[in-house]
């Protein structure tokens, strides 16, 4: 990997030891999202998640989702000539693949799926993504981090839930080690079930995830 990404449009040149900082590259060369692509069990094109290489300070770089993004999903109704157009009344969200708090983009659309806002893109979720940032910050090293949502109903666009992996990884060296690995899940139900649910998805991150 640390090949691959030195060779990268902007990448730093290799220290007077031999020795090459990652996270010297800028963030449009070191966070990829994956292309939306037909999923069979959804039966349709879906979002396919994101990966990077993360380090200090990306937060800075990360951007809201943009309203104009209607990703795989996204709910439509039919107005009264009996066309269809976006809802508006509804429980979803676009949700980032890569967190904004990470230096994810959400003026792309790859970056972005459609996820119920109460179960998926709440507080607990981003407690999740800070604590990544958090340990990358605290560390002072990078972290090579996947996202990738998985789908399970048929005929659904929008994914079950979202698998974040996470490994801690050496700036100079680019040897990883892993940190911690969790299923966030992407369902409605009712508020409390909701949540319950998602806090014990993070009581397990913080159990789990301590290096």
């Amino acid at each position: 990997m640390q090949e691959i990404l030195s060779r990268a449009p902007g990448a730093p040149a290799p220290a007077s030891d031999g020795s090459w900082d990652i996270c010297g590259l800028p963030t449009d060369a070191r966070i990829r999202y994956n292309p939306y692509s037909y999923d069979p069990v959804a039966g349709s094109t879906v979002a396919r998640g994101g990966w990077g290489v993360l380090c200090e300070g990306d937060h800075a770089y990360g951007t809201e989702a943009k309203k104009s993004i209607h990703p795989p999903g996204w709910p439509q109704v039919r107005n009264s000539a009996g066309d269809l157009v976006w809802a508006k009344n509804h429980p979803y969200a676009r949700c980032h693949a890569v967190g904004s708090q990470l230096g994810g983009s959400g003026d792309l659309k790859e970056n972005l799926f459609t996820c119920p806002q109460a179960a998926t893109n709440n507080s607990w979720m981003k407690r999740v993504e800070n604590q990544k940032r958090i340990k990358i910050e605290e560390s002072g090293n990078a972290a090579l981090y996947f996202s990738t949502p998985i789908y399970l109903n048929q005929s659904d666009a929008k994914p079950s839930a979202v698998i974040m992996q996470v490994y801690m990884m050496n700036r100079a060296t680019a040897m990883i080690t892993p940190f911690c690995s969790v299923v966030i899940p992407s369902r409605l139900g009712r508020p409390g079930d909701v949540q319950n649910g998602n806090k014990a998805v993070t009581d397990y991150v913080q159990a789990k995830c301590k290096a």
